[in-house]
């Protein structure tokens, strides 16, 4: 499904042009297929006919209000009520997924409304192009973000982690482009400094040009170091977990709502550094020794990983896709231990193995295997998402890799083919690197355990997939994506 593009507008508290706003948000909305949102002031002017034009069309906007009575509370001029509106606004565009666009409505944006070219200029930093649309016409202002000073605050954290003594490697960084040559070139998308227009992980992974090896080459030498960030100044900063630090991931809300009810259960009020993330929150612990896990436990911790030994966590000031990770809690502040409930989440989990039956050899495409791998495939085919889709997969690999190492079924067309159903449940478009990294999991693990074809008298009939019962669905898969909630577990 096609996220609906969103649409940024500001402008003249004196523009007077309705018929100009209409036509330029009615031209936005029909270049998608999946409609439009706005974010817009709570002005008179340009905001006003913005937001008649949302109510006429039945269009969703969100209306952010200056505060302009606490201004003059807080014996602040109430000119400043504006660009503190301007700010979450833009950091609301920055965090929408699919296309984002910003369009400004005025005629003299060099010499008046200090809040719309407070709002424009910063937009512009942020690196959004502006669409200017005045009573004469309309014109592009093009990015203009500050790639110098971006990339010494980059090069400065990097090296100021080494030199704490955590391991650093250079991430691919995100980066707002053109959606398509041809079209509205202020229309933009986030895309990945890797060039691949398919990343489902922009700004997440590391470069490979320069650490190949990826978290394995994560070092504190500061020449190497400094080198890195001179060869790629706006790489973003991994952190190799596991050494001196492990993180726990709270993926939105739900990830937060999650830890708040575990951490609530077992007496936990955590107080270690903590990191906003584009979606959600990064809480930095003393390492566990164990190794990452994602989930932690799909019941108890569903939309929380675990970053240990052998994985990274992203850190500030690195850009996410969705804003940017940023303290509030810096590394100065002490590190806590896991508490024990949670230290026994993450102890290894013995991989447990079925009761080997009687069985007799069979050639590959043998009916027995086939109806299995069309059985699997229809059950994950069919799944939503939020319903363990994920789980399902490794579950069904695992099988199904277990009868192709006993010769029942073909390697190759087992793994087309459970590829073709996370296709149709839609797991491969939302996290093909995570799926394609659970198959060749379940591959592996299957494969060395190889299982053929019953023998008649031992034979059982399979559990028809709906007679499964609940808890063989273990809840795995992310959910929708929305604003960060700040957790009110923490303290300062």
């Amino acid at each position: 499904m096609t996220p609906p593009r969103t649409i940024l507008v500001t402008g003249a508290r004196d523009w007077r042009d309705a018929r100009r706003v209409a036509e330029v948000l009615d031209q936005a909305a029909a270049q998608v297929e999946g409609g439009v949102r706005l974010l817009v002031g709570d002005a008179p002017g340009a905001d006003a006919h913005t937001r008649a034009w949302a109510e006429a069309r039945a269009v969703p906007v969100e209306v952010f209000e200056a505060r302009w009575a606490q201004m003059a509370a807080g014996g602040r001029p109430r000119r400043a009520a504006g660009p503190q509106r301007n700010r979450p606004m833009l950091d609301r565009l920055d965090q929408a997924p699919g296309e984002r666009l910003v369009v400004a409505f005025h005629d003299d944006l060099d010499h008046r409304s200090k809040g719309t070219r407070q709002s424009v200029g910063e937009a512009r930093q942020r690196g959004y192009p502006v669409a200017l649309v005045t009573s004469a016409g309309r014109q592009l202002l093009p990015p203009r973000p500050d790639r110098q000073a971006r990339a010494r605050a980059l090069r400065t954290a990097a090296l100021g982690y080494a030199t704490r003594g955590i391991p650093v490697l250079p991430l691919h960084t995100p980066q707002l482009c053109p959606v398509l040559a041809g079209r509205d070139q202020a229309v933009v998308a986030m895309a990945c400094s890797c060039g691949d227009q398919g990343c489902d992980r922009p700004g997440k992974h590391p470069r490979s040009l320069l650490v190949p090896h990826g978290v394995a080459q994560a070092t504190t030498d500061p020449e190497r170091v400094a080198g890195w960030w001179r060869r790629a100044p706006l790489a973003n900063v991994g952190l190799a977990t596991g050494h001196l630090v492990d993180v726990l991931d709270l993926d939105g809300p739900e990830g937060v709502a999650a830890l708040r009810a575990f951490a609530g259960e077992h007496g936990w009020t955590p107080s270690g550094p903590l990191a906003r993330t584009g979606r959600g929150w990064h809480l930095y612990l003393q390492p566990a020794g164990t190794g990452p896990r994602n989930p932690i436990h799909p019941e108890l911790l569903a939309h929380v990983d675990w970053r240990g030994r052998g994985a990274y966590a992203i850190a500030p000031p690195s850009r996410h896709a969705r804003g940017a990770y940023s303290w509030v809690r810096g590394l100065d502040t002490p590190l806590e231990a896991a508490p024990p409930a949670l230290q026994a989440l993450l102890r290894p989990r013995q991989a447990e193995r079925p009761k080997r039956l009687p069985s007799r050899p069979v050639q590959p495409g043998h009916p027995y295997g086939q109806a299995a791998l069309a059985a699997e495939c229809r059950e994950l085919a069919a799944m939503p998402p939020d319903s363990g889709r994920n789980r399902r997969l490794f579950d069904a690999g695992l099988r199904l890799y277990s009868l192709a190492a006993g010769g029942v079924l073909d390697e190759a067309q087992v793994e087309r083919e459970l590829l073709k159903a996370a296709e149709r449940c839609g797991l491969l478009a939302t996290e093909a690197k995570a799926t394609r990294l659970t198959l060749a999991s379940a591959r592996r693990i299957g494969m060395a355990h190889p299982r053929g074809v019953p023998e008649r008298s031992t034979r059982t009939t399979p559990t028809p997939p709906a007679q499964r019962t609940p808890a063989t669905r273990e809840r795995g898969s992310r959910g929708p994506e929305q604003q960060p909630a700040r957790p009110d577990l923490e303290r300062g």
